[in-house]
C-alpha cells in the first residue's frame, strides 16, 4: 500500500449544513454522469465525483428555474 499520498477528506462538504438525500436514478442516466464525471476529471478536476455534480447541477437548475424564490 502507498502511504506518500495525503489522505483524502471525506465526510460533509464544507459551508452550510447538509443532509444525504437517496434518489433512485435510470441506470442509463447513472451511466450518462458516469461519463462525464471520467470527462470532468481528466481536464479540470481530478476530485469531481457523482455527488459534487448533481450538487451542482440542482443548484444551476434551481437558480434558473427559481429566480424569484430565495
Amino acid at each position: 500500500m502507498d502511504t506518500s499520498e495525503a489522505p483524502r477528506p471525506v465526510g460533509r462538504p464544507k459551508g452550510e449544513p447538509s443532509t444525504v438525500l437517496n434518489i433512485r436514478l435510470p441506470m442509463t442516466l447513472v451511466e450518462k454522469l458516469d461519463r462525464y464525471c471520467d470527462r470532468i476529471a481528466t481536464s479540470t478536476q481530478p476530485s469531481v465525483n457523482r455527488a459534487t455534480i448533481t450538487r451542482q447541477a440542482l443548484v444551476e437548475f434551481l437558480e434558473r428555474h427559481t429566480p424569484d424564490i430565495a
